[in-house]
């Protein structure tokens, strides 16, 4: 059986992540460290009842386009490991550095980048206001990246077996709601401001019906296999803020 490689035996490599707007505004103030997918399993692996351990031949890696896939032993050396990196990708768009530019291109030196997950956007030049026309996270350039995050652990689990710490790293939070003149209540919930809150008993509750089963309905009662990273504290990119 072929060993995990580690950054100390290959070169350090950069995997892309798909993030929504909401997700990008969790980790940007550092209150998500964890993300999962489904695991998408070859035909061999595909009969595993619930709760069967995970095979040690299999290993997670991030494809190109920054879905999780698990596969055999032989694609071990493509798995994401303690020391590479996560790149976001986000909903954005570019516009010129200087609104007296007539002619420009999609390039760290003439475009300016905006990112969605910040809010409304109203940009004004010689021809008067004009809306911004957002761009698919899938689209986005390494360069236009603003969050790389150092990757310290991949993992592949059952859904269920998701802790509460794991929940809170995934974005859940314990918020204090007044309503009306009665005492406050204490509850979990992955909401933003701005959203309707439910609050929740546990962090794990808010994770499965807030974040998880909205995204992969009958995922959790049956118990899927996932695939995750765990990162550290988010490092600016090339391109962040300009």
């Amino acid at each position: 059986m072929s060993s995990h490689p580690t950054a100390a035996t290959r070169p350090q490599r950069e995997w892309p992540l798909l993030c929504a707007d909401s997700v990008v505004r969790n980790i940007l103030p550092g209150a998500q460290t964890q993300d999962r997918r489904p695991v998408v399993f070859s035909r061999r692996w595909a009969h595993l009842p619930a709760r069967t351990p995970v095979p040690t031949e299999w290993r997670l890696y991030v494809d190109g386009e920054g879905s999780v896939r698990n596969e055999f032993a032989d694609v071990i050396a493509k798995s994401p490991v303690d020391g590479d990196l996560l790149w976001v990708r986000e909903a954005h768009a570019f516009c010129p550095k200087s609104p007296l530019m007539e002619r420009w291109s999609h390039t760290p030196e003439e475009a300016r980048v905006l990112y969605r997950a910040d809010g409304k956007v109203t940009l004004s030049g010689p021809h008067g206001i004009w809306s911004v026309k957002w761009r698919p996270n899938i689209h986005m350039p390494r360069w236009a990246c603003r969050l790389v995050k150092p990757i310290v652990r991949s993992f592949v689990e059952r859904i269920q077996e998701i802790s509460e710490s794991d929940a809170i790293a995934e974005g859940v939070r314990l918020i204090e709601l007044r309503v009306g003149p009665g005492a406050p209540r204490l509850g979990w919930t992955s909401r933003q401001s701005g959203e309707q809150w439910t609050l929740h008993a546990t962090a794990r509750d808010a994770f499965r019906f807030e974040i998880w089963e909205p995204l992969y309905p009958g995922s959790w009662e049956r118990n899927d296999w996932v695939g995750g990273v765990e990162w550290t504290n988010p490092l600016p990119g090339v391109g962040a803020h300009q």
